[in-house]
């Protein structure tokens, strides 16, 4: 049964930051298009985020609870370094994906960036930037701990 919540803590963390990658690269190319095409580019992201990265974080993070209980007998009293690294970026930046970055999309794939709630479309806009930027590090840091459990760094 391990192998099964393995899997899924794997395929949720691929879908999460594949997801998010993703997410960057269509905003980093829409830097080149008018305004009046972002909201198409900024709708596409918000399907993204509510279809890949939101399930995948959330799938990542459940399995991982699980695994932490069901490997929590003797040796984690002794919890290796890279184990609580690996812990505490993933549930911060799921927490961040899922409480701030995800409505932050959805919210900003209803608004019009033309209209009177282009002011509020930009605030958002920079607010899911530096959300997912930290939210990124941190996930990208509960990757790298994960390898060096693994791997016994």
């Amino acid at each position: 049964m391990i192998r099964v919540w393995l899997f899924l803590h794997l395929l949720g963390f691929t879908m999460w930051i594949g997801g998010a990658l993703g997410v960057m690269v269509a905003g980093v190319a829409g830097r080149r298009e008018d305004r009046s095409a972002l909201a198409a580019i900024v709708r596409a992201q918000s399907l993204v985020y509510r279809v890949v990265v939101g399930p995948g974080a959330l799938i990542a993070v459940l399995s991982g609870i699980l695994l932490t209980f069901r490997n929590s007998g003797a040796r984690f009293a002794g919890a290796d370094l890279w184990l609580i690294l690996m812990q505490g970026a993933g549930a911060v930046a799921a927490l961040l994906t899922l409480l701030i970055s995800l409505p932050t999309a959805s919210k900003l794939g209803r608004l019009d960036p033309m209209g009177k709630t282009g002011p509020y479309f930009d605030e958002l806009r920079s607010r899911q930037k530096l959300v997912s930027t930290i939210s990124g590090i941190l996930a990208v840091s509960a990757l790298v701990a994960g390898m060096m459990l693994v791997h016994g760094g």
